[in-house]
């Protein structure tokens, strides 16, 4: 039983840490070996324990907040894309995997808040064929006065392939124009 009581402490004490509901004596029998597990009141989110009910999976929760403001907070300066001459690296899109983006797609993403930009893009390589048969293709996004928007993806010589109005785009008023070619998403500086 002083065993019992010992692994008893050494649990409450981790339960306090982790900020677990104590355990009470009633549960452990005496002379018997168990496993002690907790089941919380609240059903867990799928994506990420400390999410309650109605919260959606997102990488703001697991950043602090200094990091979420400083993501959310919109920096993009059209003037900066031209130092991007060049990438150092090279990332993978989240979702489509085949498809890649340099540093200054991800600038843009970053600092516009625009990383559905890059899906756009990504998702129009596997769902059309008139873009996906393109091996050149200039993306180029042009936002109105109203806060709608343009997104139209060319051949390189000025003919659209696609077209897709945005009913609703916080993207910064001088719009960007991005380049995709052997499966990389890249400003035209970059290329």
């Amino acid at each position: 039983m002083a065993v019992d009581a010992a692994l008893f402490a050494k649990g409450a004490a981790l339960a306090r840490y982790k900020g677990l509901p104590p355990k009470t004596t009633d549960e452990i029998a005496e002379g018997v070996n168990f496993v002690a597990f907790r089941v919380p009141a609240k059903a867990l989110s799928a994506c990420y324990p400390g999410l309650a009910d109605g919260q959606r999976c997102s990488a703001l929760h697991l950043m602090t907040k200094r990091e979420r403001t400083t993501m959310t907070a919109k920096t993009f300066n059209p003037a900066t894309l031209r130092q991007f001459t060049g990438t150092e690296t090279v990332y993978r899109h989240g979702l489509a995997r085949g498809i890649l983006y340099t540093d200054g797609a991800k600038y843009v993403a970053e600092s516009a808040g625009a990383y559905w930009l890059l899906d756009e893009i990504a998702f129009a390589q596997k769902g059309r064929r008139a873009v996906a048969a393109e091996e050149f293709q200039v993306w180029k996004l042009v936002v109105n006065a109203d806060g709608t928007g343009r997104l139209t993806c060319e051949d390189g010589n000025g003919r659209a392939v696609f077209t897709k109005r945005l009913a609703y785009t916080d993207f910064p008023p001088e719009g960007v124009e991005l380049y995709f070619v052997n499966s990389t998403i890249l400003l035209p500086f970059e290329y």
